[in-house]
């Protein structure tokens, strides 16, 4: 994919005359919103919009096409790359019932949403919800990747599926499980891709 030359003009709502903020460039540009303030920085310069400063719906659109396309070929090969291994140890974990693989795989303040229960949230909080997972049943299944889509160089979500089956230890039954998960990666200052919100749901027939 090309880099960005430009993702200016910005408008003021004010009705004053079009601010150019970013001047044309050929290094990736970045832009997040943080407490009503636009911020956008390159590995050069770093900028603020102030909340005063809106885009317009069109330029919004613009702007992320253009801001999405920082992300070379190259890197979002390499980053998919990394995903799919931080997936496939994930998996292994699982299987494993090995609590202190899963927490290595989550960034200090990831989210874990599991059905019909409020969000877990740290690093402390998701192992004891594994630990208690763990404790009550044993996986037995597989990963399939069905989506990475990589939204800047420091974020991707991904949707997978898994199927197998989960035995209950309290009375050693084996049933069929199957989901479809999202995760949003991040990649941390080692440039490790950690799991910083996971969310997953049956895909089972509701039991009548």
């Amino acid at each position: 994919m090309a880099l960005p030359t430009s993702v200016g003009p910005l408008k003021e709502r004010s009705g004053s005359a079009a601010i150019n903020f970013l001047k044309p460039r050929s290094v990736p540009l970045v832009a997040t919103e943080l407490d009503g303030v636009w911020h956008y920085w390159t590995s050069e310069e770093r900028y603020t919009v102030p909340r005063r400063t809106h885009f317009q719906p069109e330029e919004r659109i613009e702007t992320m096409r253009r801001l999405s396309n920082a992300v070379t070929d190259d890197n979002a090969a390499s980053a998919r790359a990394e995903i799919e291994r931080v997936l496939q140890t994930y998996e292994a974990a699982l299987n494993n019932s090995d609590t202190d693989t899963v927490i290595s795989l989550f960034s200090p303040d990831g989210v874990f949403m599991a059905p019909n229960r409020s969000s877990t949230v740290g690093v402390d909080a998701i192992k004891a919800a594994y630990e208690g997972i763990f404790q009550a049943i044993a996986f037995h299944t597989e990963l399939q990747v069905d989506e990475i889509m990589q939204i800047a160089p420091n974020w991707a979500f991904v949707r997978t599926n898994s199927n197998g089956f989960v035995t209950v230890k309290a009375i050693e039954q084996r049933v069929p499980d199957a989901n479809h998960e999202l995760f949003v990666f991040y990649k941390d200052q080692d440039n490790a891709w950690k799991i910083a919100r996971y969310c997953f749901s049956t895909t089972l027939p509701l039991r009548q």
